[in-house]
């Protein structure tokens, strides 16, 4: 029988057991084996006091146990605190998961948004060249190297408006909603409450996160930052990306970061499942 993500969440709170290595890696085999991304992910490798992350060349996923729960959220929660530190290694870990299923987006080439955004926001499509080092002379190869510096720059400086940033949290709030929704309420005492309010502020920010309203429509975060990197200014078209969007819903335009109308934006926030939140 398959090990679901619930089950293992389920058995840690049971157990009052916290977020560790074996849990990081039981998540990982039942996401990767329920979405066949084996290929894509070849390591896990659990660390403190560094960043969370996957690396696309390595195939390797490094979580950072460390990044827990804040002293404020442990005074909050008493002895409870441990089940709201399962649910944000939890929504950690399937943050980067997410960038694992990108390769295979990438890979599968299925001519859609989600598609293109994933492909223009790859480092491998910007600057073929420079990925290909076997074929590189040292003039090529340092200018790569100053070209990828800049754009390291600039991702991180623009991180949350990145489409696969922006795809990454929203669809690992969701995903984590859709389990925090069937844990027993009553057993996570003011866990349940201090976790649902905390996501829905994260989640809040990340749906909302760099649009801008200007008369009747708003910007496109996803073309302002594609547009931004230097060698993709002549290749994204905002045009092309209304055109595409005409056939998504209200909520793949806000995940996608596209373009929306004044009433759209204000009502993203009916997109947030955790709305139901305790009055501070």
């Amino acid at each position: 029988m398959k090990e679901t993500l619930s089950d293992i969440v389920e058995d840690y709170n049971s157990n009052n057991w916290c977020a560790d290595n074996k849990f990081v890696n039981r998540i990982c085999i039942s996401y990767i084996n329920e979405h066949k991304l084996n290929k894509y992910l070849k390591s896990v490798t659990t660390n403190e006091n560094g960043n969370s992350n996957y690396n696309p060349i390595t195939k390797r996923l490094f979580v950072d146990l460390d990044d827990g729960v804040m002293p404020a959220i442990r005074i909050l929660t008493g002895d409870k605190y441990l089940y709201f530190d399962n649910l944000l290694k939890l929504r950690m870990v399937l943050h980067e998961l997410e960038h694992v299923n990108q390769e295979k987006i990438l890979e599968d080439r299925k001519e859609d948004t989600e598609y293109e955004l994933v492909k223009l926001n790859n480092y491998h499509y910007i600057y073929p060249s420079f990925m290909k080092k076997s074929d590189a002379g040292i003039i090529d190869t340092i200018k790569g190297t100053i070209k990828l510096y800049k754009y390291g720059r600039y991702y991180y400086k623009n991180h949350d408006i990145a489409p696969v940033e922006r795809l990454a949290n929203i669809k690992s709030y969701n995903e984590t909603y859709n389990i925090f929704k069937g844990l027993d309420k009553e057993k996570l005492g003011r866990a349940y409450d201090e976790f649902r309010y905390f996501s829905y502020q994260e989640l809040d920010y990340f749906l909302k996160c760099g649009y801008k309203l200007n008369g009747d429509k708003t910007n496109s975060p996803s073309v302002d930052y594609l547009s931004g990197i230097k060698d993709l200014k002549y290749i994204v078209n905002e045009y092309d990306f209304d055109e595409a969007s005409k056939n998504l819903s209200f909520e793949e335009r806000v995940l996608y970061g596209l373009s929306l109308s004044k009433e759209e934006y204000d009502n993203i926030e009916k997109l947030n499942p955790y709305t139901k939140v305790i009055k501070r």
